[in-house]
C-alpha cells in the first residue's frame, strides 16, 4: 500500500503546528528572555513555541505510525455558517 504524505490528517496537522512553532521561536529570538522569577517579553512565546513544537512532533509521528486518511471532502455548511457569522459580526460592530 503507497502511503499519501497529502492525505494524512494528522502528518499534515503535525507539519503545520511544526512550523508555527519555529515561526514562534523565530519571532521570539529578538526578544530578551528573562528568567522564571522575573520573565521577559520573550519568555512566554519562547514557551509558547516549544510546546507548539513538541505537540507538532507527537502529531507528526502519530501520522506516520497510524496513517489515518482523510475521508470525505470539505464540510461545507460550518464553513459557510462561519463566515456569514464572522461577516453579520463585523457588520454589526461597524454599526455600534
Amino acid at each position: 500500500m503507497k502511503f499519501d504524505f497529502l492525505n494524512n490528517k494528522d502528518l499534515l496537522g503535525g507539519l503545520l503546528l511544526i512550523a508555527i512553532g519555529v515561526a514562534a521561536l523565530a519571532i521570539a529570538s529578538d526578544y530578551p528572555m528573562g528568567y522564571a522569577k522575573r520573565m521577559g517579553p520573550g519568555y512566554f512565546p519562547t514557551a509558547l513555541g516549544r510546546i507548539l513544537l513538541l505537540f507538532g512532533a507527537i502529531l507528526a509521528i502519530r501520522g506516520l505510525i497510524w496513517r489515518e486518511r482523510i475521508k470525505g471532502g470539505w464540510a461545507w455548511k460550518p464553513v459557510t455558517l462561519l463566515t456569514i457569522a464572522m461577516l453579520l459580526f463585523g457588520f454589526i460592530l461597524t454599526r455600534l
